[in-house]
């Protein structure tokens, strides 16, 4: 049995915590390298990777912008001893499933470049086997990590990520703003006690709109059977193998072959899109993948966004 994974999405969706996961850093005008490993997108991670050292301990981290918070895999967080605490708070991921969470607090690291980061208080969750297989620390959630003031420039072809004050990036990049209502916006969930940001985008297939979250996180676009999208090309479909998320639990997706999508007035003729379940309602209609988002720089702001994909 194959297994895509479906890590993104990842919703605090209860409170009692009492400090914010944001990292804090002072690389103002710096670039963080990021890379893809080949081995991993074979297991269905073509993510942009990271690397994290705390201590003596080393792990690739998956830069997610379906991750409303950053987030620790329980594994290397054992392993660096970072002193875990059990919490009341749970996520809930991609594939729908509920995963306990728990917290640890004071975390310094350093990136592969030497940029220090700090977390004042982070969540940890239990991952499914294949992070620990491969050595994947967690999630970075791009978007938390910009300083008062600037955006995350996250450019997935190269990829790197750096920041810029959001109007002098669209100015350089000549990006498409994601403020009107065919364009993405900020998704924030007021009720949870960290601070989180999350992006909805605005698609067009088969003659209809889709709401879809900006996930790079997501192996690959998934729609949901509900959305006028999925409900088009539904009778289209085969079924597919299946999808993992956090916590392990598995799920069973049907797949549509030859796909014309558009996202910020560029057209993606996908070999397959995924129909399925997704539980964020940042993305009612689906995740907007990496089959799609690879191709793309996103400027990921507070409370506007934009992005260019070619």
């Amino acid at each position: 049995m194959h297994y895509r994974l479906a890590i993104g999405a990842l919703l605090i969706v209860a409170t009692g915590l009492h400090a914010s996961p944001v990292p804090n850093s002072t690389c103002a005008d710096c670039v963080i390298p990021l890379h893809y490993d080949s081995e991993l997108v074979k297991q269905g991670f073509p993510s942009p990777l990271a690397r994290l050292r705390i201590g003596d301990h080393e792990a690739a981290f998956i830069i997610d912008t379906g991750a409303s918070v950053s987030t620790f895999a329980a594994w290397f967080a054992e392993e660096a001893d970072l002193g875990i605490h059990e919490s009341t708070a749970t996520a809930v991921g991609s594939t729908g499933a509920n995963s306990k969470l728990r917290t640890t607090s004071a975390v310094s690291a350093v990136l592969e470049n030497g940029i220090p980061i700090h977390f004042q208080q982070a969540i940890v969750v239990d991952f499914p086997p294949i992070f620990k297989a491969n050595r994947l620390g967690g999630l970075l959630s791009p978007q938390l990590f910009a300083p008062k003031g600037r955006a995350a420039v996250l450019d997935l072809r190269e990829p790197n990520l750096r920041f810029k004050s959001f109007d002098a990036a669209v100015s350089e990049l000549g990006l498409t703003r994601m403020d009107a209502t065919e364009e993405p916006h900020v998704c924030i969930n007021h009720e949870s006690q960290f601070i989180n940001r999350l992006y909805q985008a605005q698609i067009f297939a088969a003659g209809s709109t889709a709401a879809m979250l900006v996930d790079t996180g997501a192996t690959r676009t998934l729609i949901t059977a509900t959305s006028r999208i999925g409900q088009s090309i539904a009778q289209q479909s085969t079924e597919e193998q299946h999808s993992q998320g956090v916590g392990g639990t598995v799920q069973t997706n049907r797949t549509v072959s030859d796909v014309r999508l558009s996202f910020v007035g560029q057209e993606f003729p996908l070999r397959s899109i995924t129909i399925g379940a997704s539980s964020t309602d940042c993305g009612p209609d689906g995740l907007l993948g990496m089959d799609v988002l690879k191709s793309c720089v996103l400027v990921l702001d507070t409370a506007r966004a934009a992005a260019r994909c070619t």
